[in-house]
């Protein structure tokens, strides 16, 4: 289970598509804006409500519009039970945004630990119940929904934002065919290799560390994902590299490589240079992994230069 500490991590992706988010849960609405959450009290104490955002009904063509009124949705990522006491912040939410906002709020949660999707409810005063949808990811057909996006994949089809929620949240649905961490593990192999766009991937990336530790607990675990877990880090490495290379002017073609889960061709950026700055190279490649074998491999430096730095960095690393 997923500490609810950690749920607001993918509001990034969920703000960035708020239409491909609605669509993606099932709800016919038509998004109009996205409005800035909502403080429970003057001094925040009582915690920030997720991003709220402004929708209309989407009704067939020839039918009366004139009574089709803006309302607040406000979808929450819940990653415990949702309890009456969950219940009872978010009727809080709901109230402060409707004073707030003058509209309607409808509430949702998506939640990665209940079996079913269902109504859930909670009665605030006498004869007064609070209502909400609770969306199980339980219940989605996992290999339904790899299964789309590897034929993408396979046809170079580009992804779109619609299918960064199925990677995102592919490891809480249900496969006859996989285990969770396998599906964690092609979640990785398929944001590496399929969302182009640098925010998208990270956006993607963030959920998917989100709840590494929940999932990947066994020896077992993490040699089954650790192939795809490299190429990330790789993938992630290799782009900051060509960004700081982009900013310093560096000149095309001074590093070629192969990475592995990821087209061939040249990498470019900046390898060789100052003692100082092999260092801080070497550095920042200890904080993504300790597999020296892999950074000398990248690097090209001695194991013995890797080996000096990690211990005056004080970092672990497997030799």
């Amino acid at each position: 289970m997923v500490h609810h500490s950690k749920d607001k991590v993918p509001r990034k992706l969920m703000d960035m598509y708020p239409q491909s988010l609605v669509d993606w849960i099932g709800k016919n609405y038509e998004v109009i804006e996205c409005k800035s959450p909502v403080i429970m009290d003057s001094d925040g104490n009582e915690g920030i409500a997720d991003g709220l955002i402004t929708v209309i009904k989407r009704l067939p063509e020839g039918i009366e519009k004139t009574e089709n009124l803006p309302f607040i949705f406000n979808p929450e990522i819940q990653s415990s039970w949702v309890t009456p006491k969950i219940l009872i912040r978010s009727h809080g939410y709901c109230n402060k945004a409707c004073l707030q906002y003058g509209m309607p709020v409808e509430p949702f949660f998506i939640s990665t630990v209940e079996l079913k999707s269902r109504k859930a409810s909670v009665e605030i005063v006498k004869g007064e119940k609070f209502t909400a949808d609770v969306l199980s990811l339980t219940e989605m057909d996992a290999d339904k929904r790899l299964n789309r996006i590897s034929k993408k994949l396979e046809n170079n089809e580009e992804l779109i934002p619609y299918d960064f929620f199925d990677l995102a949240f592919l490891p809480f649905m249900t496969s006859k065919k996989h285990s969770q961490v396998k599906l964690y593990s092609i979640s990785l192999k398929n944001c590496a290799q399929g969302v182009k766009d640098t925010e998208d991937k990270v956006g993607i990336r963030d959920i998917l560390d989100w709840y590494f530790e929940d999932l990947v607990k066994t020896n077992e675990d993490y040699e089954l994902v650790q192939g795809d877990m490299m190429n990330d880090i790789r993938a992630r490495y290799i782009q900051d590299e060509r960004e700081d290379a982009r900013k310093e002017g560096i000149k095309e073609g001074e590093i070629k490589g192969e990475i592995k889960g990821i087209k061939k061709g040249k990498i470019e950026g900046k390898i060789e240079g100052k003692n100082e700055e092999r260092k801080q190279v070497i550095t920042n490649m200890l904080k993504e992994t300790d597999d020296i074998n892999f950074i000398h491999k990248m690097t090209k430096y001695p194991r013995s230069e890797i080996i000096n730095v990690a211990k005056l960095s004080s970092i672990n690393i497997k030799i």
